[in-house]
Order: structure tokens, then sequence, then C-alpha cells
């Protein structure tokens, strides 16, 4: 049971991290003229392509930022909850 717990555990942390990468790169999408890197606004373009395949396209921008900031503080937070101790 104790190994189940560690593996759901770094599952939920790399699904964390994947959030919060793309979480990142939709808020520096919404940056006008280019601001930002690069890097950044292509990964604001994958969130965008990820919220249209999911149907959240109608949304605007910063509500798809801000529900992504709210999903990955709670899957980080799920991680640190069940983490074996």
């Amino acid at each position: 049971m104790r190994a189940l717990l560690w593996v759901l555990m770094v599952v939920l942390l790399l699904a964390g991290l994947a959030l919060a990468v793309l979480t990142m790169g939709a808020f520096a999408a919404m940056v006008p003229n280019g601001g930002t890197s690069l890097w950044l606004r292509s990964l604001g373009g994958v969130e965008e392509a990820l919220s249209a395949r999911v149907g959240l396209s109608a949304l605007p921008s910063f509500a798809r930022a801000t529900v992504l900031t709210l999903i990955t503080g709670v899957v980080f937070g799920l991680s640190a909850y069940i983490k074996p101790r």
C-alpha cells in the first residue's frame, strides 16, 4: 500500500508540474505585442489547443488561466496530502 501511495504521489506531482507549465504559458500568451519569450507563448498555444479540445475555448483566456491555476494548486495539494509518512 505504501508503494502505491508513493507512485500516486509521483504521478500527481508530475501532473501538477505539467499543469504549472501550461499555466505559465497561458498567462504569457496574454501579454500584448510579444512581450514574452517565444517558448512561453508556444506553451500558451499548446494550452489554447488543449482547451479547445476539451471544449473550454469559449472561456476568455484570463478565466482559463485562473482555472488552471486553481486546478494546479489542488493537484499539488493532493500530492502533498497523500505523501506516505
